[in-house]
Order: structure tokens, then C-alpha cells, then sequence
């Protein structure tokens, strides 16, 4: 529009000049192309026409419509000479047509109703004319004011941080380091840090004025917004521009750095070597304490002193010292994390499972964090470090020699806390992934039901159980199957207050020719959700969701005809997702390697959908991550997306097991990742700690039924991968 308006102009001028020779203009043509709407073309033919009849008012007031609406179309911030010319324009010729309207005949008045409607009962009148005039008069001195006052702010604003850049770029040249203006006594270099800090304020002012203005009175899509960004790093922050017509500005925070160098230069730079020894002494106490302490929850985490960090990194920067006091730092909030009554080994099973494996997660943060600080410290160990602080040195570490042992011998500390929480972990995952009993116990004669009879008779009913769930309350869920009179499985479910009083059970009801089992659970708020497994000619499934009074609440028959091995309920979505294999309900891995993921959409079950996948693999997790469901299985091969064949690193047989993490994503298998080592190991528990953090803990061992005695004498798998499935760290106890 700039060049297009521009060049207009010029045509225009050039067209009046040599009009007068050519043939009159009718104006009834010229008002017809103003009612067209080509504005470009009428602005030419009412100049052409003006020149020659200058005495019309219609030629200037529809010249001046035109002008007010061109006026809005440029950008005043990039075109403001050419907003300003066009107010000019629109005032000039409303005014000319009111001054011309006084000798201007009635019958002209046609030539208004393009923007002023006459009515049957009232035709158009100059004080109409007049009125309308005044109106749009009004409407462009306060489009102008505005536009001036926004304007005037904005390049206030600009031009006073083009002032400072270029006056920060003056320091550094006279300035090559930080330390050199922190010693500098110079007069004129301190009146340049006071003009520094003036003109940003010169700055905050005038672009908080122009945001107040621009608030008020919109312009186009103007809403600029601006942060401070501080100036870290001297000589490369600081030397930059920034472009004001940006929606988000950003500002160095020139103000703030003069003032954090006048704090320094007004300071007396000075290490107090008392001071440093006082604090070593008191961290080392400190180290100690805890050391003894009991389990408890009342630690709150340590932090240096931050005016002490302050005053030695004043000139000392990358501080060896500042980094020795970090390492031990980083020792107490290790020692007080270890201390926690999560990690007291006499909690055992009453401590939530994902919460352990949660704190065991931070645990190793932690200890990663300290090792990073102390691979850091061993290596700009050098001796011209030591010569800074040589008598604390030697005084409170016997010198270099002495400085590398304390640090090699916290390493030492930190693995055996680790495996100490490690144990624990695993002694908890025993609890958590063996019922406390195989079976449940019903006298019938009692009609109670109990864990432990004094003795197995005719009179007790064994309930065998193949899956269960438990509420943090202690109250749990169990399902499995008894066996009955003739020797057929029954499936059943039981409510459990605690681990020792039943609520209630609820049994299948069998035919002559079918079995039934309760085969898998899962939680939800208000009770839980099974499926029921019947056997016949065929396997028929049935989700079931029961309340805590033992009420049916929701049955739909599952269209899968395979045994049903994991269970994870979306309450939010209201679904269940499934994963079936084989047709034995108490079997490790399947002979059959076909794996069915079936998931139920219990509130429109058109949305219900199944997939298919070749694994010989047993599920033993299943987790909801953003818009992904993860399948965490023990498997011995698997058929990937390019129909390969992968077996598990360990072997090929069964039980030398691996774990296999199953992506789906938008009702299709988005990928397989399996997590291969050479040692036989498998998940028992995946827990999500965060979005981009999910835990897998189980046992480095051959796969198979073990009791918890034998659990416990076998290695704690532990490991960590991000949203992608990527492995962000694998290890086991030793």
C-alpha cells in the first residue's frame, strides 16, 4: 500500500497538470466509480475532476471519504508519514466541502446518498451534510490524537533502548572483564552506569505509557508485550536489539545489572577464611547427625548458605571450594532422603507401592546428582585450586591426597544406601505381587470366611486365587475360582475389609458343561472390575464391575474367545483394555503367541476396537501416558512391525525373559520396545511417576512360580524410561 499510494499521488499530479487540454469529465461517470467501490480509481477521476471544477463540494467531501478510510488501512507504525499525510488530506477536504456546500445546489444532493440515507418523508439537507461532516471530523482528530499520543510513546520507548544497547556496547569495549568494572574508580565510567540505568527506566516508562494508550484505543493487532531477560553472562548478553513491533519483546535488564554492579563495587571483596573453616565444620556435623538418626519425616532439605556461595564466587568464579561445600550439600539432603519413614524396612507391606517406587526414584536422583558433582570436583581438582584456600586444605583435609579420599570414600556411602533402599523396594514388591495367602479359606459350617484353618477338611472350601487389588486402605479385591463336588471350576469374587475380615463373596453360576473363573481385576473409585472366564465348547468373557455392597453395576459380554491375562480400567474414559492370550488361565507364557488387545468402550461400544500382535509374552502392567496405552509384558520373542522375529537377549526358551514395552497410539500398534540384556529378568509393577518418567521393577532371575522366601533371595530389576520408552536408566542392586 506504502509504494502503491505513493506512486498514485504522483500520477494524480502529473494527470492534473496536463488535463486542461483534454475533453470534459461528466461527474455522473465519476460518482458511478465511487459507488463501484474502486477507490483507486475514483481518488484519480475526483482529482482529475476537482481541477476542473474546483468549486464542486461533492469532489471533496467524496475525496475526503476516501481519504479517512485509506487513513485507517496504513500502519502507523511503519507508514506514519503517510497516516499522517492522509489525516491531513481527510480534514483538508471535509472542510473544503463544507466551505464549498454554501453555493452548491439542491439537486446535487444525490451525489450524498452513497454514505447519507434520505428517507420518503426526508431528502437530504446541507445541515445533514454539515452534521455527517463534523461527525467524521470529530472521528479523525481522535483517531489522530491517539495516534500521536501511541506513536510518540512507542518511539520514545525504541529510541531510548537503541541508547542503551549502544551504550552497553561502549562499556564493553572499554571494559574486556566483569572484574575490571567491579575495580574501576573512573568518575565518568560510574556517571555511564547512572545514564545506563535512567534511559532503561526511560524505557520502562514510555513502553508502559504506549501499552496504557494502545489498550485504550486498539491499533490493528498491536498487543505487544515485553519481558526482562537479566544479563547473565558479560560480553556476549547485553548487545542486542530488539524489534518493538514484535508481539513479545524482549528487553535486557540493563537497570538490574547496574545495580548488582554497584552492590559489588560497594562491597568489600573479601574471603574470610574463618569463615569458610566454620562452615566446612558445620556441614561435617551436620553429615554426622543424620548419619544417626531415625526414620523420620521432620528433615526439611539443606541448602548452603547463600551469602557465604555469594561472597566467595564474587571473584572466585567456578569456585573449586563453592564446589566441595555443594558435594556435601548434596550428602545431607541424600542422607536426610535415605532417613524418610518410607525407607524404614519395618513398614513393609503397609507402604503403597508406587509410592516407594517413587521415592526410590528421587533416591537415585539424588545420588546421580552427587555423582555428577563429584566427577565435576575430581576433575578441576589442580594444584593452583588448592593454593587459593592451601591452609583450609590442609587443615580440614590433609591436603590434595586427602581431599581425593573423602570424596571417593562418600561414593562408597552412597551405593550401600542405595542398595539398602533397593532391598527394601524389593521386599515390598514380594508383598505387593503375592497374595499373603494362596487361598482363601470358607468353613461352611460357620459360614466364616478365613485365611489360615487350623486344619483342611471336607468342611473347608479352598478358593484359589488368580488375581487381586488393593485399595491404600488395606481393603482389596480377590477373584479366582474354586473347585466344586464334581471337580469343576467356579468362579468367584471377595470383598476384603482388611487381611483378615471378608465382606463378602459372590460365586458364578456354572452349567453341567462349562467352568468359570474370575481371572483378571482392576481397581476403580467405587469398587472394582473383573472379567468372568467360561469355559465350554468355546471361552466366552464378561466384564463385570461390582461396588464395595457386592452390587452388579455394568455386564457386556467381551466378543474375545481367549484367556483374558491384564486388565487396566481408564476410569476417566470409561474403558476397559484388555489383554488375552491362550486358553489356559494358569500358565506362565502360552504356547500360543497370538496376544489379543481388546478395549471396551462401556459408553458407546461402537467405539470398542481390537488388535492383534505376535508375542510369546505374559502381560504383567498396562499404563495410560498422554494419548498412549504401554503394555508392559515378559516375553521370550516377539513379531516386530517389519515381521521379524525378536527373541529375548537371554535365550529362547520361556523363561529366559525379557521385558517388552507395546505402544499403542490412535487404535493402532505404534511400536514395540524391548528391553534386552543377556541375564533372564522380569516386571512385576510399572509405575508412572510423571508424564515423561515411568518406573519398571521386577527380579533378575529365570521366569517362573516362586514363593516369596525364594523372591527375596533373588536380584531387584529397576528401571527408568521416558514417554518415548527410551531407557534412561537400568540397573540392579549388588
Amino acid at each position: 500500500m506504502f509504494t502503491k499510494r505513493a506512486i498514485l499521488i504522483l500520477v494524480v499530479y502529473i494527470f492534473s497538470v496536463f488535463r486542461a487540454g483534454a475533453s470534459l469529465i461528466n461527474y455522473d461517470d465519476v460518482y458511478s466509480i465511487v459507488l463501484s467501490g474502486d477507490k483507486d480509481r475514483a481518488y484519480t477521476l475526483l482529482m482529475a475532476y476537482q481541477k476542473q471544477d474546483p468549486d464542486f463540494s461533492n469532489t471533496y467531501f467524496q475525496l475526503a471519504i476516501i481519504a479517512k478510510e485509506w487513513t485507517y488501512e496504513f500502519n502507523p507504525f511503519t507508514e506514519f508519514s503517510y497516516t499522517k499525510q492522509f489525516i491531513y488530506n481527510t480534514k483538508l477536504y471535509f472542510n473544503l466541502a463544507m466551505l464549498k456546500l454554501e453555493d452548491d445546489k439542491k439537486k446535487n444532493r444525490m451525489y450524498y446518498e452513497n454514505v447519507i440515507k434520505p428517507t420518503e418523508e426526508k431528502k437530504i439537507t446541507n445541515e445533514d451534510i454539515n452534521l455527517y461532516i463534523k461527525n467524521q471530523l470529530d472521528s479523525i482528530e481522535i483517531y489522530e490524537t491517539n495516534i500521536l499520543r501511541i506513536i510518540n510513546y512507542f518511539n520514545k520507548s525504541s529510541d531510548f533502548y537503541n541508547e542503551c544497547v549502544n551504550l552497553f556496547m561502549s562499556v564493553n569495549t572499554d571494559y574486556v572483564k566483569i572484574k575490571n568494572i567491579y575495580l574501576s574508580d573512573d568518575e565518568e565510567f560510574i556517571e555511564s552506569l547512572n545514564t545506563l540505568e535512567t534511559k532503561f527506566d526511560s524505557v520502562i516508562y514510555n513502553l508502559s505509557e504506549y501499552k496504557k494508550a494502545i489498550e485504550i484505543f486498539p491499533i490493528k493487532n498491536y498487543n505487544q508485550n515485553y519481558k526482562l531477560k537479566p544479563i547473565i553472562t558479560y560480553r556476549l548478553d547485553g548487545l542486542t536489539n530488539s524489534n518493538f513491533l514484535n508481539n513479545n519483546i524482549t528487553l535486557w535488564d540493563y537497570k538490574k545489572w547496574v545495580q548488582q554492579v554497584k552492590d559489588v563495587k560497594n562491597q568489600i571483596i573479601n574471603s574470610n577464611r574463618n569463615e569458610i573453616s566454620e562452615e566446612d565444620k558445620k556441614l561435617k556435623k551436620l553429615i554426622e547427625a543424620i548419619s544417626e538418626e531415625n526414620y523420620t519425616d521432620s528433615l526439611k532439605t539443606f541448602d548452603l548458605d547463600k551469602k557465604f556461595v555469594y561472597k566467595i564466587e564474587k571473584y572466585d568464579n567456578n569456585s573449586l571450594l563453592i564446589l566441595l561445600f555443594k558435594i556435601n550439600e548434596a550428602q545431607i539432603n541424600f542422607l536426610q532422603w535415605s532417613k524418610k519413614s518410607i525407607n524404614n524396612p519395618e513398614l513393609s507391606e503397609r507402604v503403597n507401592i508406587e509410592k516407594s517406587i517413587a521415592y526410590v526414584n528421587q533416591l537415585i536422583e539424588k545420588k546421580i546428582y552427587a555423582d555428577s558433582l563429584r566427577k565435576e570436583f575430581l576433575n578441576a581438582l589442580k594444584a593452583e585450586e588448592i593454593f587459593k584456600y592451601k591452609e583450609f586444605y590442609l587443615n580440614s583435609y590433609n591436603g590434595m591426597g586427602g581431599i581425593k579420599d573423602y570424596v571417593l570414600r562418600q561414593d562408597l556411602s552412597y551405593k550401600e544406601i542405595q542398595k539398602q533402599a533397593f532391598e527394601i523396594l524389593k521386599n515390598r514388591l514380594v508383598e505387593q505381587i503375592l497374595f499373603e495367602f494362596n487361598s482363601l479359606y470358607l468353613n461352611k459350617k460357620a459360614q466364616k470366611a478365613v485365611f489360615k484353618p487350623s486344619k483342611i477338611n471336607q468342611a473347608v472350601l479352598v478358593y484359589n486365587i488368580l488375581d487381586f487389588c488393593k485399595f491404600e486402605n488395606q481393603q482389596q479385591w480377590v477373584s479366582g475360582y474354586i473347585t466344586d463336588e464334581k471337580s469343576k471350576s467356579k468362579g468367584f469374587i471377595a470383598f476384603l475389609k482388611d487381611s483378615s475380615q471378608i465382606k463378602f463373596i459372590k460365586h458364578s453360576i456354572n452349567s453341567d458343561t462349562t467352568e468359570t473363573y474370575y481371572t483378571v481385576a482392576d481397581l476403580f473409585s467405587e469398587g472394582a472390575v473383573f472379567i468372568e472366564t467360561t469355559k465350554a465348547n468355546k471361552i466366552t468373557n464378561s466384564l463385570k464391575k461390582y461396588d464395595k455392597l457386592g452390587m452388579l453395576l455394568f455386564e457386556k459380554e467381551i466378543p474375545v474367545h481367549k484367556i483374558p491375562r491384564k486388565l487396566f480400567f481408564d476410569e476417566i474414559n470409561n474403558t476397559a483394555n484388555i489383554i488375552f492370550n491362550g486358553e489356559q488361565p494358569d500358565v506362565l507364557i502360552s504356547s500360543d503367541d497370538s496376544q489379543i488387545f481388546y478395549q471396551l468402550n462401556i459408553d458407546d461400544d461402537t467405539q470398542s476396537f481390537e488388535l492383534e500382535y505376535k508375542a510369546a509374552a505374559i502381560p504383567f502392567d498396562i499404563i495410560k501416558n498422554n494419548d498412549n496405552l504401554l503394555i508392559f509384558s515378559n516375553f521370550s520373542h516377539f513379531t516386530n512391525v517389519d515381521n521379524q522375529t525378536i527373541y529375548s537377549g537371554a535365550g529362547k526358551l520361556k523363561n529366559e525373559t525379557n521385558v517388552l514395552v507395546t505402544v499403542i497410539s490412535n487404535r493402532e500398534i505404534k511400536k514395540f520396545k524391548p528391553m534386552l540384556n543377556r541375564n533372564s529378568f522380569w516386571g512385576t509393577k510399572a509405575v508412572k511417576i510423571n508424564s515423561n518418567l515411568i518406573n519398571i521393577s521386577g527380579f533378575k532371575s529365570e521366569f517362573k512360580n516362586y514363593n516369596k522366601e525364594e523372591l527375596k533371595n533373588k536380584e531387584l530389576f529397576y528401571a527408568l524410561i521416558n514417554a518415548n520408552t527410551d531407557v534412561l536408566f537400568d540397573g540392579w542392586h549388588d
